[in-house]
């Protein structure tokens, strides 16, 4: 797929969940044109600080850092400002999530085409943004 989708994943707290997330998107979309925007919600454990610094050095990942706590939806809306301009799409996923298909995206994209209705796509639970795009 040539279209770009940007993937914005909330994390709090739990360092090894979005480790294995981050990893079976970067396995599982070798194919698609994205970007990985994660919102850290304040985490307070020192083995996520120093898990997203330690991946804060990596191009592939935006990173922003709530100083604190905020509700979900808030911290989705946050990440939408490290969006890049020629970006198609947007999911939003929680950071507990693993991607399992290699088609995930192109599935996931493709009912987005079907059903203009919807802005962004959700991996988990159920979240609608329509004023993108």
């Amino acid at each position: 797929m040539s279209e770009k989708c940007s993937i914005i994943i909330v994390h709090t707290d739990e360092p090894d969940y979005l480790n294995l997330l981050l990893q079976s998107i970067k396995i599982c979309s070798k194919n698609n044109d994205y970007e990985t925007i994660i919102v850290d919600n304040a985490s307070i454990e020192e083995k996520s600080k120093d898990f997203l610094q330690e991946i804060a050095t990596f191009q592939e990942y935006k990173i922003k850092f709530e100083i604190e706590r905020k509700s979900y939806v808030s911290c989705l809306i946050s990440g939408l400002e490290l969006i890049s301009e020629d970006s198609n799409y947007i999911i939003f996923s929680h950071s507990d999530n693993v991607v399992l298909s290699k088609e995930w995206l192109d599935f996931m994209i493709k009912n987005d085409i079907d059903n203009p209705k919807i802005g962004a796509l959700c991996v988990g639970p159920l979240f609608n943004y329509g004023g993108v795009n």
